[in-house]
């Protein structure tokens, strides 16, 4: 975990100004950059390369700086000897740099990792920000052309009226954009490069319908897919354990537990960590205790209690190292346990599940979405391009207790119609805009819903199961990412997601669809592939929650400072009044949580429509 951050034209006391707003990220600093007016600077987290990894690294007229890691550094580093290259450093950082100085922009071909950088070719006078093939590493870059890892550095508080309604509907922002006016993100598997004022946007990497098809098709085969997959995950966990302390983040959920098991393999010693809170309903520790119980390596477990007086006491941070209100209530949970490894332990690498759900169908709303395109082919006994008949569908649906307002609602209107409105209807967030701004509402709702559309049908004639999960891993995905990101750099914590490994994307999009309910489950062929490998009441598990957070009850409780916290919060909120009305709150809903994230993140940044 480190921070980048430059600028083009800039004064080298801006860049530094820069890094300072980010030292969480890295408490080391090194002097930043400078030529041609171009800047450079790095705030550090050493994982690997010691004192030689100081950044930014200068070979002849080339820079960079660098915030993640390479896996494959040690086998670029052997091969790039074999070109005769000698290097200065012992880290992964000049290892990216002598493979551009070698490939040129092909160079980037040859990585695996999850990374964020900047070089500067003096030259060829151009600025290269390139970021990983999923997002986990962010970047983000102006009008005015500076770039940094974080938006709040920029000092920007004017609001994108096109991604404020995005997040109204979805609780994050399409595409390149962020909630602030002039700000944008180098995107997964983006290349940004800029010449003097221009700027050229280049996707060196995406999923796309060849790999969809399947390179392995002609096998077609559950058992091949399982053993691949199973191949590929221990790959993974394995490239990606490192040498310094490390823990994992443990749900009792199934793609964290997965994650866990496979690192007790590979590692000596290490902490998990699990999160519940105290009221009923709101606590899975029962799970994470089963776990420990059968890892092979030797650990330690620590399960974080969270209570209401946390949440208030932790929340209005936990949305301004976001940088933009995103994601669900979830996240307060993930920062106060992030927030306890670092006050508990030297740990500086976390790992997570993240990625299991959009990679092999695990929310949901996915059951939801194809109960309705089920019923629809019984009604008429369609044969057309169905991965489940209803008959199929029913060991599933239990997973679906306690969505029964969502059921409601989706089932309520617009009952078979088109696929792809279906499943936006699904997946908004807000339910009423207030008369004060209903007209710019209206005004982008079209536009949204037309790129909605483009990045859903994006994968031409494939199913609509992989339409929906494609949607996700595209649209929804980076936004849990920039969560992960945020909440552990916020402590000088790296989160590694094993899941989200470039070779098993690939290859999760690639099995069929029908293999993805293997056995009458969500998440049937992961099941399948790891049975046996955590125990059977994880891998049977039709219950798991996903870290709610109790603010119903809270809400509802009128002596309860979480109460309180969200009622001020809201009810103080300008952008709140202006966009929902003056309506009271009655229920803690994914609105709620909207309104309440908004009212956060307007005080904390002085953002204003």
């Amino acid at each position: 975990m480190c921070g980048i951050a430059g600028a083009i034209g800039f004064e080298k006391s801006v860049t530094e100004q820069m890094l300072e707003k980010i030292k969480h990220r890295g408490i080391e600093t090194s002097p930043v950059y400078e030529k041609d007016g171009v800047c450079l600077g790095h705030t550090r987290l050493e994982i690997v390369g010691g004192e030689s990894n100081v950044q930014p690294i200068v070979i002849e007229d080339y820079a960079i700086t660098f915030n993640g890691e390479i896996y494959n550094y040690l086998d670029l580093r052997i091969d790039l000897m074999n070109h005769g290259v000698k290097f200065k450093t012992k880290g992964d950082a000049e290892v990216i740099l002598r493979c551009y100085l070698l490939y040129g922009l092909s160079f980037i071909s040859h990585i695996k990792g999850i990374f964020a950088f900047a070089i500067y070719d003096v030259q060829k006078k151009q600025l290269i920000l390139c970021r990983d093939r999923v997002g986990v590493k962010p970047l983000y870059y102006t009008n005015e052309i500076r770039f940094a890892s974080e938006i709040k550095v920029f000092g920007y508080n004017k609001i994108n009226l096109n991604a404020f309604c995005e997040y109204l509907i979805f609780q994050y922002c399409l595409g390149n954009k962020t909630m602030f006016e002039g700000v944008y993100k180098v995107l997964p598997g983006e290349m940004v490069i800029i010449k003097g004022k221009n700027i050229e946007r280049k996707k060196y990497w995406q999923l796309d319908q060849l790999c969809i098809q399947g390179t392995y098709e002609r096998y077609y085969t559950e058992e091949f897919y399982k053993d691949k997959l199973l191949s590929l995950l221990h790959s993974s966990i394995r490239r990606q354990t490192p040498s310094v302390p490390f823990g994992a983040y443990v749900s009792g959920g199934l793609d964290s537990s997965i994650v866990t098991s496979m690192l007790s393999e590979y590692a000596k010693d290490f902490t998990l960590f699990s999160g519940r809170y105290s009221e009923n309903g709101y606590d899975e520790s029962e799970y994470v205790q089963k776990l420990s119980k059968t890892l092979s390596s030797p650990h330690k477990l620590d399960i974080v209690t969270i209570t209401e007086q946390d949440v208030v006491d932790n929340l209005s941070d936990a949305i301004y190292y976001l940088d933009e209100p995103c994601a669900g209530p979830g996240l307060i949970g993930q920062y106060i346990l992030a927030k306890k490894v670092r006050e508990k332990t030297n740990i500086k690498v976390m790992f997570g599940g993240q990625g299991g759900d959009e990679l092999f169908g695990g929310y949901s709303r996915y059951i939801i979405a194809y109960l309705e395109s089920c019923i629809l082919g019984a009604i008429y006994q369609k044969q057309g391009n169905y991965i489940l008949t209803l008959d199929d569908l029913s060991p599933i649906l239990p997973v679906l207790q306690g969505y029964e307002p969502m059921l409601k609602k989706f089932l309520s209107k617009g009952m078979f119609d088109d696929k792809d409105k279906r499943y936006f209807d699904l997946i908004v967030r807000n339910t009423e805009i207030g008369k004060e701004f209903s007209a710019e509402y209206v005004k982008y709702y079209t536009t949204i819903l037309e790129e909605f559309r483009q990045i859903f049908s994006e994968l031409g004639d494939v199913s609509y199961f992989t339409k929906m999960t494609y949607f996700d891993f595209v649209a929804s995905l980076p936004a849990l990412l920039q969560v992960d990101d945020r909440v552990n750099g916020a402590f000088e914590l790296e989160s590694r997601v094993p899941l989200l490994d470039e070779d098993i994307i690939e290859f999760s999009f690639s099995i069929p669809p029908k293999y993805k309910f293997s056995g009458g489950a969500s998440k049937g062929l992961l099941r399948q592939a790891t049975l046996g490998m955590i125990p059977s009441e994880i891998t049977n598990r039709k219950d798991k929650m996903g870290f709610p957070v109790p603010f119903d009850k809270w809400l509802k409780d009128k002596s309860s400072p979480v109460r309180s916290f969200i009622l001020d919060n809201i009810e103080k909120s300008p952008i709140v009044s202006k966009v929902y009305g003056k309506k009271q709150i009655e229920g803690f809903d994914r609105e709620a949580w909207g309104k309440l994230s908004l009212s956060i993140w307007e005080n904390k940044f002085g953002a204003y429509l």
